[in-house]
């Protein structure tokens, strides 16, 4: 059985699969952007210890 389709493409390889110029607001691309609060992998680690903390805490309750 032949297929058509290449057996090598991906979704990349087609244009749908490009995301929409405007998907990403600048504010948003800025902070995806910028370079982590971190410079160590304890750092790193006290940062994400922080932040579970905070979800946690601010988790609706119920």
């Amino acid at each position: 059985m032949a297929s058509s389709a290449r057996s090598d493409s991906t979704p990349a390889d087609t244009p749908s699969a490009a995301p929409a110029a405007s998907a990403v607001s600048p504010e948003a691309a800025a902070e995806i952007l910028a370079p982590a609060p971190w410079s160590t992998p304890a750092d790193a680690s006290e940062h994400l210890r922080v932040t579970a903390v905070r979800t946690f805490l601010t988790a609706p309750q119920g």
